[in-house]
């Protein structure tokens, strides 16, 4: 009697096939017109532009990257087309080349950004995101520009032996990408520089010029996105590609391919694309809102994302070269700026791939972060991240940590016998204390009738050297404020509370003119929430810390009594802790003592940090 071996079923690449013939079926039950031969092909021609620029940014994510940059770098590409086309009479394929130069050269200096400076490829493309709405803007002033030309018109509306001619493009592309990924020396090499950087340039593959292609040819998909959208449109328009960056990266994450990288496939990313063109197409024929479809395209995000952390297998990521266990007991996800540190050291966690998380959460709650630590000390952590506040807990974790033999990095407040990263508080207080001093001197000839300070005493000796360093700061330019005149509010984290205790002291000195200085951004925006509601923000002027986005919002809008806020950038944090951590657990010295830079930032200058 003999036995055959049977291969598992591969669920995991059937799964986007699934889910496509499940959304066929459905949308077939509600809907006569759905298997019409006009509207699947009016299905096929409305994805053609996504599956274009997906197939480009599988290339990207294959490698553990991302370019969010892919949507306006096409209306970019379709602007200046139509310029070249229109106001210079140029032939239409000398326009197309143009425009494909500029896409192409975008990419590439995407990749140069990634490969060669090392910024994170998720800053980086937002960067350059904003620069290519930008430039689109200035090119055609901020109007969508008609072209008459019949021949570049054709591209995007003719047709082939009855097929449209977009269509027949994005086969054409897919068909040889798919051959490109699956059977050739630089289709391996990208799966494997996703898997594992290091050992694939260790294995003598030029990693860095791999990943620079793979930037390249998004850009140049792109390009040819913009073509044919531009074409079947019409016209070149600047705001074409608005948000569309989403449903890129959705379709590729619905067809299987990993956020981690090394894993997925052109066909899958054709199969993810087709999902949100089936779903999309269907909500029409139902006659759902607009309203109602852009929540299901965001829902579709979350869900092709939250399949993506499915198929990791957990938040303890794998290990694929040393076998690191670290835990991260973050301050509080409530808090923006603690939100940002955990997303940028899980997202430098992934890229790394050497480095497997536990994410826990403390709550602002001592007690919380107590019992974070006995679970980081029961599951052998190699080193131990820790985010957190108040003194006394700081010191206990350390001394359990201390017994177990896991070193210990603390982030922004420091821990006896724990290696610190983060900000020096004293001096980033006395560069906001100095900003507000300096608004104070330029727009209220230096007269400033009383301080508000808002203080966070439980926060322990950080928020109180934040505290010194801004009132410090701003007697150094505005000199020292009467003590009868200056109100210290000991806040709580709810920013109702802060906005309360500020609105009496404003309401009980109607005709003054006050500073605020807030030792992070939830309290200042509390305290401009107060000015605003009783009509007092020109007569308030406020400093908070930290750039949060919010704040960073609220800077830019005309009026508001925030004058600035000092940029930690957290979101960058991640890469530097987890090189701080494999140098301790490599044996290396390491400094006690890590600063990241900080910068005093305004309504003026805000742009020149953020793109957001």
């Amino acid at each position: 009697m003999s036995t055959t071996n049977k291969r598992p079923i591969p669920w995991g690449a059937l799964g986007p096939w699934i889910a496509l013939a499940i959304t066929c079926l459905f949308f077939t039950t509600q809907s006569e017109r759905f298997l019409s031969g006009e509207n699947l092909s009016l299905v096929l021609q409305q994805v053609m532009v996504v599956g274009v620029l997906a197939i480009g940014q599988t290339l990207i994510i294959l490698t553990a990257g991302i370019d969010l940059s892919c949507g306006m770098v096409m209306a970019l590409g379709g602007v200046v087309m139509t310029k070249f086309i229109v106001d210079y009479g140029l032939n239409p394929y000398a326009a197309i080349a143009c425009g494909l130069g500029v896409t192409t050269g975008f990419g590439l200096l995407n990749g140069l950004l990634v490969t060669q400076v090392g910024i994170n490829p998720l800053i980086t493309t937002l960067g350059m995101l904003g620069v290519a709405r930008g430039l689109a803007y200035v090119l055609s002033g901020g109007l969508t520009q008609p072209v008459l030309d019949h021949n570049f018109g054709h591209l995007g509306q003719g047709f082939i032996a009855g097929v449209p001619i977009p269509v027949i493009a994005l086969v054409l592309l897919t068909a040889v990408c798919f051959v490109v990924m699956k059977y050739t020396t630089y289709g391996r090499a990208m799966y494997a520089i996703g898997g594992n950087p290091e050992a694939t340039y260790l294995a003598g593959q030029p990693v860095k010029r791999y990943q620079l292609i793979a930037y390249s040819l998004s850009g140049l998909s792109a390009g040819l996105a913009g073509i044919f959208l531009t074409a079947q449109l019409g016209a070149g328009a600047p705001q074409a590609a608005s948000g569309l960056e989403l449903s890129v990266v959705s379709a590729v994450v619905l067809g299987g391919t990993s956020l981690a990288g090394g894993k997925g496939s052109i066909l899958g990313t054709i199969v993810g694309v087709l999902i949100l063109g089936t779903l999309n197409n269907g909500m029409v024929l139902l006659s759902v809102s607009s309203y109602y479809q852009q929540v299901a395209q965001g829902l579709a995000l979350l869900l092709a994302v939250g399949l993506d952390q499915f198929r990791l297998g957990s938040l303890v990521r794998p290990i694929a070269r040393k076998g690191y266990r670290i835990g991260f007991a973050n301050l509080s996800e409530s808090l923006p700026l603690a939100a940002e540190v955990r997303a940028g050291l899980e997202h430098a966690a992934a890229q790394s791939g050497d480095m497997g998380l536990l994410l826990l959460e403390n709550e602002l709650n001592e007690r919380q972060a107590m019992a974070n630590g006995e679970r980081f000390i029961g599951e052998k952590m190699d080193l131990v991240i820790e985010n957190q506040t108040g003194d006394a807990a700081g010191a206990q974790l350390m001394a359990r940590y201390r017994e177990a033999g896991i070193p210990v990095i603390a982030v922004d407040t420091p821990i006896p016998g724990a290696v610190y990263f983060g900000v020096n508080h004293y001096q980033a207080g006395r560069a906001a204390g100095e900003g507000l001093g300096a608004w104070i001197a330029g727009h209220w000839a230096g007269r400033v009738d009383g301080l508000i300070a808002l203080e966070r005493p439980a926060a322990g000796k950080s928020a109180r050297a934040r505290a010194d360093g801004l009132r410090e700061g701003l007697q150094a330019t505005t000199g020292p404020l009467a003590q009868d005149w200056t109100w210290t509010l000991a806040c709580v984290y709810d920013r109702d509370v802060t906005q309360a205790q500020v609105t009496r002291i404003l309401r009980a000195q109607p005709d003054r003119r006050f500073a605020v200085t807030a030792v992070d951004d939830e309290a200042a925006l509390a305290a401009v929430a107060a000015a605003q509601a009783l009509g007092r923000a020109g007569h308030v002027a406020v400093v908070g810390m930290g750039g949060s986005r919010p704040a960073r919002d609220e800077l830019r809008r005309p009026g508001s009594p925030l004058i600035g806020t000092v940029k930690f950038a957290p979101e960058h944090y991640g890469v530097a802790l987890l090189q701080i951590a494999a140098r301790m657990l490599s044996g290396a010295n390491v400094s006690a003592e890590n600063y990241v830079e900080h910068t005093f930032i305004t309504a003026e200058t805000v742009g020149q940090h953020y793109t957001d």
